[in-house]
């Protein structure tokens, strides 16, 4: 059939954001798993605990399991704190030091380099609402444009700063 992964929660979740529940399902139905780097960041600074012990159990429990299929790597955007965006491309999050150092935890534990996913949004914030559609058109291949731009950099910035890659 086809593989079935589960990944760890966000912090509006009140099932999956530890390790325990992950393998539980893991195990019952044979699932692999997934990392999300910027879940585990938030429920680090949710309940205090160390974000490099959040990853690392995460980590330890999905190889327990059948193993990790890949890692969601995304960051997010803050103002005094206080979250703005909890999908940012990591090279414009305010917390990319710490995913990437995210990344490096799982790589070193596992011994292997899973596929990245990356989840920040490459686009501005700019909604696409037009009826002409000769504009819409031109404004679709103008954002596809930055969108494409904007992941190169994003896979650039990660390949510089993690050792791994």
């Amino acid at each position: 059939g086809i593989p079935i992964s589960i990944e760890n929660m966000d912090r509006e979740k009140v099932f999956g954001l530890r390790a325990d529940d992950l393998l539980i399902v893991m195990k019952i139905h044979h699932l692999g798993g997934v990392i999300d780097l910027q879940h585990a960041y938030e429920w680090s600074c949710d309940t205090g605990e160390s974000y490099t012990e959040i990853v690392k159990d995460l980590t330890n429990a999905l190889e327990r399991g059948r193993g990790i299929s890949h890692v969601h790597v995304s960051g997010e955007t803050s103002v005094a704190g206080q979250q703005i965006e909890g999908h940012a491309q990591l090279m414009v999050s305010s917390n990319a030091e710490v995913i990437l150092g995210g990344i490096e935890t799982v790589f070193e534990i596992t011994g292997k380099r899973h596929p990245i996913i990356l989840e920040g949004d490459p686009l501005p914030e700019e909604p696409l609402r037009s009826s002409q559609s000769e504009f819409l058109s031109e404004r679709i291949d103008r954002l596809a444009k930055i969108a494409i731009e904007n992941i190169s950099e994003e896979i650039s910035f990660i390949r510089r700063h993690c050792r791994f890659l």
